[in-house]
């Protein structure tokens, strides 16, 4: 069986903060989790370092459900931990920067890590998000992968 390169929800919301209580899966096929500060969508990102120099992720996500649906995006990025980014700062950025999206209408989402920071980005545009930035530690990481 292919090993995952990243986080699943699961291991995701193991992660999640102890200010966002009661995580439960509201929807499994959008990845849709309900919690007391809001619902919350759950991407995950494997990490493409061997075509760029710096660490960098991507993924994407339904503008709609950014609207509508969900208060934060929760990415999984590879296996070094998560970020929580309010669903209006995606929004928001991807107006300014007109950063492109899917044939299905999804907005890309991309990621760098660069110097120790951790920014969303659209070309030379970014955005510092290394605050929410969530580590896992090596110890959790060995209990994912069992």
């Amino acid at each position: 069986m292919k090993e995952a390169q990243a986080l699943n929800i699961d291991q995701a919301i193991k992660l999640l903060p102890v200010h966002f209580e009661r995580p439960m899966i509201l929807d499994t096929r959008r990845k849709i989790i309900s919690t007391s500060k809001g619902n919350l969508v759950f991407r995950a990102s494997r990490e493409y370092s061997e075509i760029f120099s710096d660490k960098t992720w991507w993924t994407s996500v339904s503008k709609d459900v950014l609207k509508d649906v969900v208060k934060y995006v929760v990415v999984a990025l590879s296996y070094d931990g998560i970020i929580i980014i309010p669903s209006k700062i995606v929004l928001d950025f991807g107006e300014k920067y007109n950063v492109s999206t899917l044939k299905n209408g999804r907005q890309n989402v991309r990621l760098k890590m660069e110097h120790g920071s951790l920014y969303l980005y659209e070309g030379s545009n970014n955005i510092d998000l290394t605050d929410q930035f969530i580590p896992s530690n090596a110890k959790q990481l060995d209990d994912f992968r069992m």
